[in-house]
């Protein structure tokens, strides 16, 4: 297939993908599907172009002996080359809610990464404050950790 202002070059072979958004792989990680006219959905670690829209038309291009590689930069580079208008509202529509879905399930994951690392961090402090009150005596302590409790609320 022939795009208008594509670099032509025998020595690769043009395919026009459709961007279907991302999807949560059977790994857990996401991945950026796109469907190709008669193909399953492929995915790949990483988006073919940065800032595509839900139906998207990419064209890409592969060396004619890698034909299931692509080149990522230069002069045949994956392009944005139009919009699919042959998608049906229903369709557009299921492809948004998967690929809502698969954000906010690689946004929840990062979510509790940060919050392990946090508490990791917050029980070296404790530990800290632990050892400090190890050696007071039972007075001590109770003045200590009201002392403690005054200064992490701000007071």
């Amino acid at each position: 297939m022939s795009t208008p202002n594509l670099p032509t070059d025998p020595e690769t072979i043009a395919s026009v993908v459709t961007y279907i958004g991302r999807r949560t792989l059977s790994t857990g990680k996401i991945g950026y599907a796109y469907v190709e006219d008669g193909h399953p959905a492929r995915y790949y670690s990483k988006p073919l172009v940065t800032g595509a829209e839900i139906g998207a038309r990419i064209t890409t291009h592969s060396p004619v002996d890698a034909p299931d590689r692509y080149y990522s930069a230069g002069l045949h580079a994956p392009r944005i080359t139009g919009h699919d208008t042959k998608i049906d509202t229903a369709t557009l529509t299921q492809w948004q809610v998967a690929d809502r879905a698969a954000y906010q399930a690689k946004a929840d994951v990062d979510a509790s990464k940060r919050a392990a690392k946090d508490a990791a961090h917050m029980e070296q402090h404790i530990e800290a404050l632990t050892a400090a009150a190890r050696n007071l005596t039972g007075t001590q302590r109770a003045a200590f950790a009201r002392y403690v409790e005054d200064r992490i609320r701000g007071w």
